[in-house]
């Protein structure tokens, strides 16, 4: 039954990552099941939000990588969205340029207040795109893992997103394109090599993050993938939904096992 009164909300961001200062979206981990369902309703929009980068300061390096990452998938995400808009693109494309060249002076100079600033001006971008357009697949299969197996939610991103994007490629490839060239790369859409140079880039964008493992890496077992594809669309089905390419169950398996096989160096 979802709800339709709260009190009033004020967000204080400490991270510069989820983007709730800016969204209607929580996520609520049950240990019992191992469910990580991600909540959203109109009443949980915040009535304030102060963004002050200076309380990232103190943030670890491995949390500010991870945060980091999960501002540049809610941007990709909904970026490639079925539900996308001009509106929506706008938001999404400054954010992935945002992340592209500040996440990694974040991680490596915590005090560098520019990188923070702009990562924390990118993570409120990111939160404005997602609940114009929501999240994907990525997010979608990355709750599970991060659910049963207590992992890092970026970490969990990371891990699946390569074979997820090839998944999805055709389905949005101008956009993948031009997510790479804001991240500093040169592919062209007529080029048959693209997806593996848009691989390439992401891969060289998370080692120096330490965020360049897989699924296995985090835990995972191939016994365990049948319950991890039945969580992703009894917990995040909206995302599946959303997704850039249509996805089935049998999809999300391949995808699972792709990202056991594709050791990430």
């Amino acid at each position: 039954k979802a709800p339709t009164e709260a009190l009033p909300i004020i967000c204080i961001t400490t991270t510069s990552g989820t983007g709730s200062e800016a969204d209607t979206f929580s996520v609520i981990t049950n240990p019992e099941t191992k469910e990580k369902p991600g909540i959203g309703f109109e009443c949980m929009f915040p009535n304030e939000s102060i963004i002050d980068p200076e309380l990232s300061v103190h943030v670890p390096p491995k949390v500010t990588a991870s945060v980091g990452i999960d501002v540049f998938f809610h941007a990709i995400e909904a970026y490639t969205s079925k539900i996308a808009t001009p509106i929506s693109d706008m938001y999404a494309e400054k954010a992935i340029e945002l992340v592209a060249n500040n996440l990694h002076n974040a991680y490596k100079e915590p005090n560098n207040m520019e990188a923070r600033s702009n990562m924390a001006l990118a993570n409120t971008l990111g939160g404005i795109a997602i609940q114009l357009a929501g999240t994907g697949l990525i997010h979608a299969m990355a709750h599970p893992i991060s659910g049963h197996y207590d992992c890092a939610h970026g970490e969990a991103l990371t891990s699946i997103s390569i074979a997820i994007i090839k998944h999805n490629y055709s389905s949005a490839k101008e956009k993948y394109v031009k997510m790479a060239n804001l991240m500093g790369s040169k592919v062209s859409i007529d080029d048959p090599a693209a997806i593996n140079k848009i691989s390439n880039t992401l891969l060289d964008f998370y080692k120096p993050l330490s965020l360049n493992m897989d699924v296995t890496d985090l835990g995972l077992k191939e016994s365990d993938i049948e319950r991890l594809a039945d969580d992703t669309f009894n917990t995040m089905r909206f995302c599946v939904d959303v997704n850039a390419a249509k996805t089935d169950k049998n999809d999300v398996i391949r995808i699972y096992n792709e990202s056991i096989r594709t050791k990430v160096h």
